[in-house]
């Protein structure tokens, strides 16, 4: 048997064609990278506009289911009022007030509420099973609805209208705009709240 000696020469890659390997390689993991830095962007702006939105709304939804139980008695015919006010919702500036009763009804379960519009942002001052109606003035221990670390409230408005001279009734329209600091996020909401109880 003969064996043939072939003498095969093995070529490698040269330089050049391992330099625009990997340039081709660098350009496309800089465009992979690069779509991936703009969708994390895009997600976080998108996160951060829904925290600001959703913290606004959840605020101004508390503030329309209390005032809704505003005025309430037990059932009774007889209405709730702050003692000096002339509604049922007392509007001051930028601050609304009101009482009602618990459930059960008793005598001692009053609850008062107050929203109000103080430090660039939205506090609720409030108090519950009370044994007495207080006066216009009151103002117990108060807490912000939205988180003041991150959110700045920049405006807050009431307007309570009433529905005519032979219904003791109205609606309350609360105008805010809020903004999340250190960013261009800004979103405003208003709000009518139809008074419920009424003679």
């Amino acid at each position: 048997m003969v064996i043939k000696n072939v003498n095969r020469k093995q070529y490698g890659a040269s330089l050049i064609e391992l330099l625009i390997a990997s340039s081709i390689g660098l350009v496309a993991l800089m465009l992979v990278g690069n779509i991936y830095i703009k969708g994390q962007k895009i997600y976080a702006e998108r996160s951060q506009n829904l925290l600001l939105v959703q913290e606004l709304n959840d605020a101004l939804r508390f503030i329309k289911e209390e005032s809704q139980r505003a005025g309430y008695q037990g059932g009774s015919s007889d209405l709730a009022i702050l003692s000096g006010a002339n509604d049922i919702i007392h509007v001051s500036g930028s601050q609304l007030s009101f009482i009602y009763q618990l459930e059960p009804a008793a005598s001692s379960a009053w609850r008062f509420a107050s929203f109000k519009y103080d430090s660039n942002t939205i506090k609720i001052c409030s108090r519950k099973n009370m044994n007495h109606i207080p006066d216009i003035n009151y103002l117990p221990q108060c807490l912000s609805l939205i988180d003041n670390n991150i959110i700045n409230v920049s405006s807050f408005s009431l307007n309570y209208t009433h529905l005519g001279n032979s219904v003791s009734s109205g609606y309350l329209t609360i105008s805010t705009t809020a903004e999340l600091k250190n960013t261009n996020h800004q979103y405003s909401s208003e709000i009518k709240i139809q008074q419920r109880n009424w003679k």
